[in-house]
């Protein structure tokens, strides 16, 4: 299983009841591409950085699930392209293996190569 991340930015004008309307729909859609344990993160209503469609605020959701299906992303982000209530979105898989930086990559060891303990592979 794959995890994927995505992160949405939505209508600011929605009630909080069209909200999860809108979330709840979202997330059919994905179960329905294969999508599996869905886990939904409300961030709350922010203001943007830039304007988006004459709107200065906006709901900013992170969804956070797993599938085996790699079209997933190609037809979740279809979707998500056409619904008027999305203003701006961001879908990607996160890595399995996550690389922690630990010191400086440029510091030199005694013998001077770098040292194996500056990276660490989680």
């Amino acid at each position: 299983m794959r995890k994927y991340e995505t992160v949405l930015v939505l209508n600011p004008d929605l009630s909080e009841a069209d909200l999860k309307e809108e979330l709840k729909k979202i997330e059919g859609q994905l179960q329905t591409n294969g999508a599996q344990n869905i886990r939904t993160d409300r961030w709350g209503k922010k203001e943007l950085g830039f304007r988006m469609r004459k709107r200065t605020t906006g709901h900013y959701v992170c969804l956070m699930f797993e599938s085996d299906n790699s079209d997933l992303i190609d037809a979740a982000t279809g979707l998500l392209r056409i619904n008027d209530n999305v203003l701006k979105f961001q879908a990607h898989r996160i890595p399995d293996r996550v690389r922690k930086f630990r010191g400086n990559p440029h510091r030199t060891g005694s013998n001077g190569e770098g040292s194996e303990s500056d990276f660490v592979v989680a």
